[in-house]
């Protein structure tokens, strides 16, 4: 018989066991598990780091001195087209400092056209191109504003702001009546002209003498573009850049005038098949397809890539070429994506400001690079 002690030590027993199996029927229905299971040496840390999102814009700080051409912000080829101050113009060669990142500004999404193009011509805020039947369309602000409005018609060479008409006669459009648009040559026959809104340059049919026109003594930015050009025939194909002209003549030589600030016009011996010219630079592409270029070495211009280019064209600080392969590389300044070519195969690429554009195989346009006028969009 269980005594009154031993009936006590019973009951405790038993409400022990209780306990216990009620602190267990709770563990199990939290779905946690016991304090003795629990990991402490997991790495609560294991989380990537933040992606880079640095969005500043290295910028083009290399040319900060030159006080012969003070007022340049941007570009002073096309003062009516405003907003692009990425590059406050060149106020001197202090530093090479170069594109430092350029991050910032990045291009906008790439657009083909649904017109097929043979040839173009880019600058500042606006593009144009020859379609194949000859036909110029022209997209961007500066095409919008013009005062002298692109020519309709059928053409056969195009520059920035003129064109060979099928009858070898020069014509131009731009966005004052007052400058050098409107002092083209109006009576004659050419080969081939180039310009670059302050003043331009053509090649006569008659004995490849040249005709330029633009700049007078009056202009700031006068270093004899137009009155220095040689007066020699039998030239080929003329380029011009902001402040300096080139032309080749029939044996591949270059004569160079105007600005020689940066040896833009001093060039190598050639022979060289054709030239283009940019702001401070100029540059030549020989036979064998290897390009060659002089000038101010802000943005590393004189540095062109290697390989063996059939085309080549310049913009304000940056060039591109199309290599044999198709692809198109672009170097210089990247301010805002303008030398980020896309992939693909292509026949013929245009440099302007801050956008770059080419022909692919099948004729489409491609445009990289700023489009705040929507130069970078064909149609």
């Amino acid at each position: 018989m269980l005594t009154k002690p031993d009936v006590l030590r019973e009951l405790s027993g038993v409400l022990s066991m209780s306990k216990i199996t009620f602190l267990m029927c709770l563990l199990a229905c939290s779905g946690k598990p016991a304090p003795e299971d629990t990991e402490t040496t997991g790495d609560t840390s294991d989380t990537a780091p933040p992606e880079d999102t640095d969005t500043s814009d290295g910028g083009d700080t290399g040319e900060t001195g030159d006080t012969a051409t003070t007022g340049e912000t941007g570009d002073s080829r096309d003062t009516a087209i405003t907003g692009e101050t990425g590059e406050t113009g060149d106020s001197g060669d202090s530093g090479d400092s170069g594109d430092s990142g350029d991050s910032g500004d990045t291009a906008e999404p790439v657009t083909v056209s649904t017109e097929q193009y043979r040839s173009l011509s880019a600058h500042a805020g606006h593009t144009c191109g020859l379609t194949l039947d000859d036909e110029l369309i022209c997209w961007g602000d500066s095409t919008k504003s013009a005062v002298i409005p692109p020519p309709s018609g059928t053409f056969s060479q195009l520059s920035p702001h003129c064109l060979l008409t099928l009858d070898d006669e020069v014509v131009c459009w731009g966005l004052s009546a007052s400058d050098t648009v409107s002092e083209y040559p109006e009576e004659g026959t050419f080969t081939q002209v180039d310009d670059d809104a302050s003043f331009g340059c053509a090649i006569t049919q008659e004995d490849g003498s040249l005709a330029c026109w633009g700049i007078d003594d009056e202009s700031k930015n006068d270093y004899g573009q137009v009155t220095d050009a040689p007066s020699d025939t039998g030239f080929t194909q003329v380029a011009t850049g902001v402040y300096h002209a080139c032309a080749l003549d029939a044996a591949g030589e270059v004569t160079c005038w105007g600005s020689d600030r940066y040896g833009e016009s001093t060039p190598p011996s050639g022979p060289f098949e054709r030239l283009i010219a940019g702001n401070w630079f100029t540059c030549g592409l020989d036979a064998t397809g290897t390009i060659t270029c002089w000038g101010s070495e802000t943005f590393g211009i004189p540095t062109p890539p290697k390989g063996t280019f059939t085309q080549i064209d310049a913009g304000y600080q940056h060039a591109c070429a199309v290599e044999n392969t198709g692809d198109i590389h672009c170097w210089g300044s990247n301010t805002h994506g303008q030398g980020d070519s896309p992939e693909g195969s292509f026949t013929h690429v245009a440099g302007a400001n801050y956008h770059s554009c080419g022909i692919q195989e099948d004729g489409h346009v491609q445009c990289w690079g700023l489009d705040n006028y929507n130069q970078s969009t064909p149609p």
